[in-house]
């Protein structure tokens, strides 16, 4: 991996050869090294000492938020966790604000953690991840948003909810949660490809809230 980004060039030519499998052992020699590469991208996404230093370097000024919202990009939705925890760290209060900042900016790979936290019993936290859902802006958050807004306890969330969902398809305001829902599976049941988990490695990820934890767990699948 380090030497492709060393050596972009030369990178581009290995996928022009394998592409154009010519040589069938030359290719298949240039599909193992590509695997390599791949298995090394995936194990910088995930390394969970580097997701936590990136999460860290968010309050060290805006050069440095910059560099670490890039990093937490390449982390994606393994991002999450850290930063949802590092938010409802009494200790690390002045982190806060910068963490909330970044979160929207990891983007559509967010989604599926973000929507799983929903179920945290932290309203501040849960506002947060409301806001960033909206900002994101992709229709695999509606059936969510629609749900808070029609059942959460609290009427301010219930109005962030309701805001968000808004901002990300006027119409879907006056459709139900539970026809939303339905959409989103036959989304999935289609193989939509905004649905799709990254694709440096063999599996996806379902996410789920740990109640007796207060923290996001996931299950390889």
């Amino acid at each position: 991996l380090a030497l492709t980004k060393a050596s972009p060039e030369n990178y581009q030519i290995l996928l022009l050869v394998y592409e154009a499998k010519r040589d069938a052992e030359l290719a298949d020699l240039i599909g193992k090294v590509l695997n390599i590469i791949e298995k090394g991208r995936f194990t910088q996404r995930v390394d969970a000492p580097i997701i936590a230093d990136e999460v860290r370097r968010l309050k060290n000024g805006d050069r440095a938020w910059v560099t670490g919202v890039k990093r937490l990009q390449t982390a994606g939705e393994y991002a999450i966790p850290f930063m949802l925890d590092a938010m409802a760290d009494g200790t690390r209060k002045d982190e806060y604000a910068d963490i909330v900042r970044a979160l929207p900016y990891i983007g559509q790979d967010a989604i599926r953690p973000l929507t799983a936290a929903l179920q945290t019993t932290n309203v501040a936290i849960k506002g947060e991840i409301i806001l960033a859902l909206g900002t994101i802006g992709y229709p695999q958050s509606q059936a969510y948003l629609k749900y808070i807004a029609e059942t959460d306890k609290a009427p301010e969330l219930r109005a962030m909810a309701g805001s968000s969902l808004a901002q990300i398809d006027p119409a879907a305001v006056k459709v139900p949660a539970a026809r939303l829902f339905y959409k989103l599976a036959e989304s999935y049941y289609y193989h939509a490809k905004s649905l799709a988990p990254q694709e440096d490695a063999d599996f996806g990820n379902l996410w789920f809230w740990d109640p007796n934890g207060h923290k996001l767990d996931r299950v390889e699948i």
